[in-house]
């Protein structure tokens, strides 16, 4: 028999969803999700000037139109996201207004897994690291993940639609997969980077 639930538990999920599907029985689905993003190393003191900015993913898997264009859409959340709290799918996200510039993806294949880099603008580094101060982690005082409190991430198919799956879950395996990379030069002109990551060993909080 078929159930209806206008909603499920979907916090910390070791798997998430990203874009729209459609079957002849069910209809459309649209998958989206929510996850804090953590500094990956010790911020260093100083004046930099970013250079670039990536983002670096691994789609385990895609699904639907790979031909036509498909855009990651990254949006600040406006309420900090807890790992000891039950969070659900259907629960509204509220923005806190800033929104990167929509990402075009590469060209990607089917039935496979696809390891794709994306340029990211450089204002949204800029924006992360925009107060110094609030840039480490701490569980006893404000940290960063009350500073920036996570992305609301989105696909924007302007034709046929694409589902794709990543995990934000931590890694087990000390290797990261889905992680932001700021490319700096500081006063000296010494370049260096610095990581913001989805799947760090100590996980981000996240929901489907």
């Amino acid at each position: 028999y078929t159930m209806y639930t206008d909603s499920i538990e979907s916090e910390n999920p070791s798997v998430s969803y990203l874009g729209k599907i459609y079957d002849p029985y069910f209809g459309s689905t649209t998958a989206e999700f929510v996850s804090q993003i953590r500094l990956g190393s010790e911020w260093k003191k100083g004046k930099y000037e970013i250079d670039s900015m990536k983002l670096f993913l691994e789609l385990l898997s895609v699904s639907g139109d790979t031909v036509d264009d498909h855009y990651l859409r990254l949006s600040e959340i406006a309420d900090q996201i807890y790992d000891t709290l039950p969070y659900y799918s259907g629960l509204p996200v509220a923005l806190a207004g800033y929104t990167v510039p929509d990402i075009l993806l590469p060209p990607l294949q089917e039935n496979v897994v696809n390891d794709i880099v994306l340029d990211v603008d450089t204002a949204f580094g800029r924006y992360l690291i925009r107060n110094p101060k609030m840039l480490f982690h701490r569980n006893d005082t404000a940290d960063f993940r009350s500073y920036f409190k996570g992305l609301y991430f989105q696909m924007v198919s302007p034709d046929d639609p694409i589902m794709v799956s990543l995990s934000v879950s931590a890694t087990t395996s000390g290797s990261y997969y889905n992680f932001f990379v700021l490319y700096l030069t500081d006063e000296f002109g010494t370049s260096s980077q610095f990581t913001f990551r989805l799947d760090e060993l100590t996980s981000n909080s996240a929901f489907n």
